[in-house]
């Protein structure tokens, strides 16, 4: 049988944030960023990498974001053109900027 203090050392909870509130805070995060990739909110609300994915997969979903990727354009979109100059002075460059996924809000004007 196994007691209640292992049981709680399974699941460790994660800055006492109620499920609800993180999908919020990730939501939050990408709309004051533009467009933002998991690695990134992962590092700025200290969220497990587990966590950001189900909640990106539920936010895309309920359409709230949406996946955008650059593997298979030339020049860089016009949506990632104001993140380069911060993606550079942390060392994320060409190829490693392509191949990464991005999330970004879908407009209220974008669903009608």
């Amino acid at each position: 049988m196994v007691s209640k203090e292992l049981e709680v050392g399974f699941n460790p909870p994660e800055k006492d944030i109620k499920a609800d509130e993180r999908a919020n805070l990730i939501l939050d995060v990408i709309q004051q960023k533009g467009c933002s990739y998991p690695s990134e909110i992962c590092g700025e609300l200290d969220i497990s990498k587990e966590t950001v994915y189900r909640k990106l997969r539920f936010l895309e979903k309920n359409k709230k974001i949406k996946r955008m990727t650059t593997v298979t354009v030339d020049k860089v979109p016009d949506w990632l053109q104001p993140r380069l100059g911060e993606l550079w002075a942390h060392g994320i460059k060409g190829n490693a900027i392509k191949r990464m996924t991005w999330y970004a809000v879908i407009d209220n004007e974008t669903k009608k």
